[in-house]
């Protein structure tokens, strides 16, 4: 009985499916094409809405059927894709079907998020759904001899969807810049991908051959966050970045949309959605999820940590590190709100593992400290008698089967000895000798002899 319990519950945590449920009242229509998360100020979830769990095996109709029973009859639940911007593109509408299908075979399974038009409110027609058509955030860098002066009505930040060709985004560029239309001019017209940041100006720009002109931006491989570049073959750009300075002084900077979760307050745990800039401070996103939770905590007692990848999930973000600067995976811009204290700049949360009390302690430390200082303040704290040297420090990496070297640059600081925020340290017997060291075993024998056994005489009897 213990057995077939234990197996179900089992079984249906593998088939959870958590899905986020979106308003329509969040979004607006953007070139009458796509859809934009336009939430200025943070919100909290509405009621009913936000990320709720549902079972794999469960068939479509009734999903759907669910769904009315919730929210309402007459109402369209689309599935969505979300962006590395957090953005969210409809990929189809959730609609009832003749097969009796699951979730798991349904594109929801996938993409995990529905916006929901209730009644009579409907998606307007001209908004593309569909893989196919999802939009690409690319910069646009003007290279033509007199940019500066359309500089104010240039549109630098193009979302473009990804089965257009870059032929045809050449078109809509030219026409934008010159106004008009002109295939001899368009002819001497040229595109090229930019690495703005790459010194050698030879390797910053990559033209593209008129062959690819005729691929797709997917084909050719562009993701949200791309530059490219337009010019005139009769022309020639010195510097690329100078010509990026004067088309727009924003160039990199982008709106995201983040989703923050309540892993403070027990009770209140509906999550928050905010739309803000990339360059946008840890710090000031924190202080936002503060006011918007209701919490009476200050801000340098809690912190901040990267969600939905357990690679990181330990790892809290630092305040002053802006969100451009966070590694998202999978398109997921999820953050979560814990307790604990504030990093500073120099700061490390270190995590040690051992057979002491507690089991896993964590430490804020400045990372200029040396190992030594380290090991003395891990003594202190799990109550190890300071004299006792027969224990040794090895970091754990998930990268390996076993713990990592033994840490031994006792003299020199953390960050010499390779340490970086978010390590897991483990305690293990055995002392080592520091760096550049080796520890030898001397013995001394003192007025010891050893005689031979005589050797036998006694006949060897062969059969």
């Amino acid at each position: 009985m213990i057995l077939f319990f234990s197996s179900e519950i089992y079984e249906k945590h593998q088939n959870q499916l958590p899905v986020t449920i979106y308003p329509s009242e969040w979004f607006e229509v953007i070139d009458d094409s796509r859809l934009n998360l336009n939430n200025n100020t943070q919100v909290i979830f509405p009621d009913q809405y936000g990320e709720h769990i549902f079972d794999k095996r469960t068939k479509l109709n009734e999903f759907i059927s669910n769904l009315e029973d919730i929210y309402g009859l007459g109402n369209h639940f689309y599935i969505a894709k979300k962006l590395r911007s957090g953005q969210l593109h409809i990929i189809s509408e959730l609609i009832n079907s003749n097969d009796d299908i699951t979730l798991e075979k349904n594109d929801l399974s996938n993409y995990r998020n529905l916006i929901l038009f209730k009644y009579p409110k409907i998606l307007p027609n001209t908004v593309l759904q569909g893989e196919e058509y999802e939009p690409i955030m690319l910069n646009i860098v003007y290279g033509f001899p007199d940019a500066h002066i359309h500089a104010l009505g240039l549109q630098t930040t193009r979302h473009i969807s990804k089965n257009m060709t870059l032929f045809e985004l050449k078109q809509i560029l030219f026409r934008d810049y010159y106004q008009y239309d002109n295939q001899l001019i368009l002819k001497q017209v040229r595109m090229g991908k930019l690495n703005l940041e790459e010194k050698n100006k030879r390797k910053s720009r990559r033209e593209y051959k008129t062959d690819e002109e005729k691929q797709t931006l997917g084909q050719l491989h562009l993701h949200d966050g791309d530059t490219l570049g337009i010019d005139n073959k009769n022309s020639f750009v010195p510097n690329w970045k100078d010509a990026a300075s004067s088309n727009n002084t924003n160039m990199g900077i982008k709106q995201l949309s983040l989703t923050i979760k309540n892993n403070i307050d027990s009770i209140n745990t509906k999550p928050m959605t905010y739309s803000c800039l990339n360059t946008t401070s840890i710090g000031e996103i924190k202080s936002i999820a503060i006011q918007a939770f209701s919490l009476s905590i200050d801000s340098s007692m809690c912190r901040l940590y990267i969600d939905d990848d357990s690679d990181v999930a330990h790892i809290p973000l630092y305040d002053h590190q802006t969100v451009d600067t966070i590694d998202f995976k999978q398109n997921n811009t999820n953050l979560c709100l814990k307790i604990g204290q504030t990093l500073k700049e120099n700061d490390l949360l270190l995590y040690i593992l051992s057979n002491y009390e507690p089991n896993t302690l964590e430490l804020v430390v400045d990372f200029n400290i040396t190992l030594n200082d380290l090991w003395n303040l891990i003594k202190h704290e799990l109550n190890i008698d300071n004299k006792n040297n027969d224990y040794h420090l090895c970091e754990i990496k998930t990268s390996l089967i076993n713990d990592g070297l033994p840490l031994n640059d006792f003299d020199q600081t953390l960050l010499i000895n390779g340490l970086t925020n978010g390590a897991q340290l483990t305690i293990r017997s055995g002392s080592i000798a520091p760096r550049n060291h080796v520890r030898l075993k001397i013995f001394q024998i003192i007025n010891k002899y050893y005689k031979p056994n005589e050797a036998s005489m006694n006949k060897l009897n062969f059969i």
